[in-house]
């Protein structure tokens, strides 16, 4: 499968996912999604990055990170915690080189609402709230 393909997949299952949120209650388009394993791209001109969640531990709870797998020089990347009053930025790295990178894995169970974000030049981006 291409980028360019799996970039599509993710796309529609993130609209899926979004429009059963919408459909099961949620009062609009700016709440927080309902928790789900997978992956989400941060969409942003010149920047290939995926927010991907999936249940580690015991008992098993969401953790989150981010990777690209190039496409992505000169764009920097952060998990941030939008929990409380303030978004805390739990890691932010600078993308400057091609190839893959990714961040660590962040516990997102009860308590935390991370999100990654994606930034080039002015322009930024933030993958779905979890």
């Amino acid at each position: 499968m291409t980028r360019r393909q799996r970039i599509t997949t993710y796309l529609a299952t993130a609209t899926a996912l979004a429009g059963t949120a919408l459909a099961a209650g949620a009062t609009s388009a700016g709440a927080a999604t309902a928790r789900f394993e997978g992956n989400s791209p941060v969409v942003l001109q010149g920047c290939a990055v995926v927010q991907e969640i999936q249940l580690q531990g015991s008992p098993a709870h969401d953790h989150m990170r981010w990777e690209t797998e190039g496409d992505s020089q000169g764009c920097r990347a952060w998990i941030q915690d939008d929990a409380g009053n303030s978004a805390d930025v739990i890691e932010s790295q600078q993308i400057t080189t091609a190839g893959y990178h990714h961040s660590s894995w962040y516990y997102d169970g009860p308590g935390r609402l991370l999100t990654v974000c994606v930034q080039r030049g002015t322009d930024s981006a933030c993958g779905p709230t979890n």
